[in-house]
Formats: structure tokens, C-alpha cells, sequence
């Protein structure tokens, strides 16, 4: 069985039906991909890894997406083996219940059970454990998917709760 897939598509094969695969999706993509394609995949499933492999070192909509890294073309042998790697790192992690945000450039780490609350403020999201609160980018709709599977639970339009967690003020 096949715990995580990894696809490479350009434009004229996209098809939403290919993607059926729900648990771990890597996903390499030409440049030539618009955003609506991409917007129609994260809606799909929101938590995949996008990867656009591109001739340029300017993705204009890199950080809008959170595309998680960046391969040049031409391609070198070091550097796709580094990538994945790393998604093989993260991967496992991911299999660990672990969840990652993306934060400053920087990629954070965490324990879905160490999460108290996600919360949407002033078009900033907020991450609060048991020891900190970190800004992180996206939005909430990105971590609905904890609510599915997880011990989530909307409570308003710009918070996310854990329930295992005494939430003294909403």
C-alpha cells in the first residue's frame, strides 16, 4: 500500500480526479501552472506538498501558497535527492502526528496533541501550545482538516480549539 504519493503534472494533464490519494501528497508541478489550478488542489486536500519546478528562481505566488521548496531546472541530482530527504524527514513526523507551519521563513514543528488553540486576529494566525504562542502563516480554513481528524472543534469563524485542553476563556 502506497502511504504517500508523489506526482508530476504539467497544465495540459491536470485533472482534478487524479488526485485521490488522501494521506500524503507530493506534488511537482511545471511553472506553467496557474493559480486556480493550485487554488482547486489545496481545496482538494490542504495538506500537500507543492513543489513547482521551474527555469526561474521567481515564483510569484511561492509564498502565497506555502509551496513547500523550489526545484530549478535544470535539474540537479543533489539537489532533488536533498529534497526528498527532507520530505521523507517530514513525512515521518507527519505519520508521528506531528504538524508543520511555516513561520518567518522558518518551519515549525509540532505535536498536534501539544496544540491548545489556533486563532485568526487581525490577519494574523496564532498557534498557542503549552509553552508559547507562535505567528505562523495561512489562515484557518488551511487547518480545518483538524476538525476532521483530529480533537478540533470550530468554535467561531477565527478560532480553532483542541478539546482535550480546559479552555478557561473562548
Amino acid at each position: 500500500m502506497c502511504y504517500f504519493c508523489i506526482h508530476h503534472f504539467s497544465p495540459n494533464q491536470f485533472n482534478l480526479s487524479n488526485f485521490t490519494h488522501n494521506n500524503f501528497n507530493v506534488i511537482i508541478f511545471d511553472e506553467n501552472f496557474t493559480e486556480k489550478h493550485i487554488q482547486e488542489l489545496l481545496n482538494l486536500h490542504p495538506y500537500q506538498i507543492l513543489i513547482p519546478l521551474s527555469s526561474s528562481q521567481n515564483i510569484p505566488y511561492y509564498f502565497k501558497y506555502h509551496l513547500y521548496s523550489h526545484l530549478s531546472l535544470p535539474l540537479k541530482s543533489k539537489e532533488i535527492i536533498d529534497l526528498f530527504q527532507d520530505i521523507l524527514s517530514l513525512y515521518r513526523c507527519m505519520s508521528a502526528k506531528k504538524i508543520s507551519f511555516i513561520s518567518n521563513k522558518h518551519i515549525l514543528l509540532l505535536n498536534i496533541d501539544d496544540i491548545h488553540s489556533l486563532h485568526y486576529q487581525n490577519r494574523k494566525l496564532y498557534v498557542t501550545t503549552t509553552d508559547e504562542v507562535y505567528q505562523v502563516n495561512g489562515n484557518l480554513k488551511t487547518y480545518k482538516f483538524l476538525c476532521n481528524n483530529n480533537n478540533f472543534r470550530f468554535i467561531r469563524r477565527n478560532l480553532i480549539i483542541n478539546q482535550h485542553f480546559k479552555h478557561n476563556k473562548l
